[in-house]
């Protein structure tokens, strides 16, 4: 497969002027965080045309800041893909949890924060999640065709932001470039396909307690809606 060249990558993903930066003090600003991304595409499949999708990641984060900006350093929790006409997939919380650790760095530039350049995060056949099989496995669920598929997967994002009191939020682009490994059976091995796609949405980190897991995250959502309540 061959990868988009730097230049149309950013030429693809550029975005525009925030307003005026916002920036806490750095004791403020440094500590573990719980990061989220929903990104929206359009994904074109054979016969089928094209279609709309959505994705939702939730990591965990450590941010820290100094005097050229932020750095982000960040683990996978989860991830939900929206149904594609009336297909379901999924990838297992244990696998999730073994990708590779994202590093980002953001800068002050033209009025907000800036990802100071794109940032590359991906695996190729190896065994990513640890489950015997090449790549990363995805689970299908489908009617008629049902089972695993195993990619490796490239993915080019640059994003902007801004403080709001402790919440760090903006917008984000991707470009994910995707290669079928190998599948549970003859059925998905002919309709599963290579594919580029372009991707954009929101991200937002809001602070957590140190020492913060991903198997956390569910009693801390209770206690969120417990201290919503009236």
């Amino acid at each position: 497969m061959k990868w988009p060249s730097l230049p149309a990558i950013l030429a693809a993903l550029a975005l525009g002027v925030g307003a005026a930066p916002s920036f806490p003090a750095a004791a403020e600003a440094s500590g573990a965080y719980l990061g989220t991304q929903r990104v929206r595409g359009i994904l074109k499949l054979p016969v089928l045309g094209e279609v709309d999708t959505e994705v939702t990641f939730t990591v965990l984060a450590t941010i820290q800041s100094g005097e050229e900006g932020l750095s982000i350093e960040q683990r996978p929790c989860s991830v939900e893909f929206s149904n594609v006409l009336g297909i379901g997939t999924a990838m297992e919380e244990a696998g999730v949890r073994r990708l590779p650790v994202e590093k980002i760095a953001f800068g002050p530039a033209e009025g907000d924060w800036r990802a100071a350049e794109p940032w590359l995060v991906g695996w190729g056949a190896e065994d990513v999640d640890a489950d015997g099989k090449p790549g990363a496995t995805v689970q299908v669920k489908a009617p008629l065709c049902g089972g695993e598929v195993h990619v490796s997967s490239q993915t080019v994002s640059i994003a902007r932001g801004q403080w709001t009191g402790e919440t760090f939020r903006g917008r984000v682009k991707v470009v994910v470039a995707q290669k079928i490994l190998g599948a549970s059976n003859a059925c998905l091995s002919m309709t599963a396909t290579d594919k580029r796609q372009k991707m954009s949405g929101e991200f937002e980190y809001r602070p957590v307690p140190a020492g913060t897991r991903c198997e956390d995250l569910g009693a801390l959502a209770l206690l969120a809606g417990d201290a919503e309540r009236p």
